[in-house]
């Protein structure tokens, strides 16, 4: 897969998993006040995870021929990212709606 390729489909799984953490917290504003607090850390994981795998595609943008190096480095991301929102989602599965 060429540079181009791999960057089309990073953007759209990241705009994916974006669309994932958005909903996420707009559900963490109906859970019982006593859950809170763990979505309130895990909210704060979630928008670091987003951050860090959002830095990382960025950089694809700028790498020449070492672009593979930073491929790397943006997939790692993005799968810490994806297994925090499903870590979110079961945290989500098992609060009690206020």
């Amino acid at each position: 897969m060429d540079k181009e390729a791999f960057k089309k489909d990073v953007d759209n799984e990241f705009r994916e998993l974006s669309s994932r953490i958005d909903r996420i917290r707009a559900a963490f504003e109906s859970v019982e006040e006593s859950d809170r607090m763990k979505f309130e850390m895990e909210i704060e994981n979630l928008l670091q995870k987003r951050e860090i795998a959002r830095q990382k595609i960025n950089e694809l943008d700028s790498a020449k021929d070492n672009w593979p190096y930073f491929r790397m480095e943006a997939e790692v991301a993005e799968q810490d990212l994806k297994i925090a929102v499903e870590d979110a989602n079961n945290l989500l599965s098992r609060a009690r709606p206020s």
